[in-house]
């Protein structure tokens, strides 16, 4: 399990779907125990020391759930012409929502950027030649 002193030196936890599941199941919970939903979860890990808690989720968008649980935001996920490959997808999101964060945009504003970049990233062959750019 990741310790509750690594997960409060991280301001944004950003697992995918499958990555959050297997946190919370380190914890010692099981399938029978374990919340069925994505903010559920998220509220766990923050509970265990995690600060705010943003969950990919492919074709469904992101969820993120603020500090303290507080507020929980979706982002559903940009249309794209077809899906080629997914590889980096999850990468170019989290990078896009970096980058949008240390520009000064909101949470709400970093999601829907990174969700265009996971978008855009599905759309070509291999995670290097998707990531996009500006």
């Amino acid at each position: 399990p990741m310790s509750a002193s690594h997960m409060a030196c991280c301001t944004y936890l950003i697992p995918n779907e499958t990555e959050l599941k297997r946190l919370v199941l380190s914890f010692g919970y099981d399938e029978a125990t374990l919340p069925k939903d994505v903010v559920g979860m998220a509220k766990i890990l923050q509970s265990r020391g995690a600060r705010n808690v943003l969950v990919t989720e492919g074709i469904n968008g992101s969820t993120l759930v603020s500090e303290q649980g507080e507020q929980v935001y979706h982002q559903p996920s940009v249309k794209t012409e077809s899906v080629v490959d997914e590889t980096g997808a999850g990468d170019a999101y989290r990078a896009a929502f970096s980058v949008a964060l240390l520009e000064g945009k909101s949470p709400q504003e970093c999601m829907k950027f990174a969700s265009a970049a996971g978008s855009l990233a599905v759309e070509k062959h291999g995670a290097v030649p998707s990531t996009p750019s500006r």
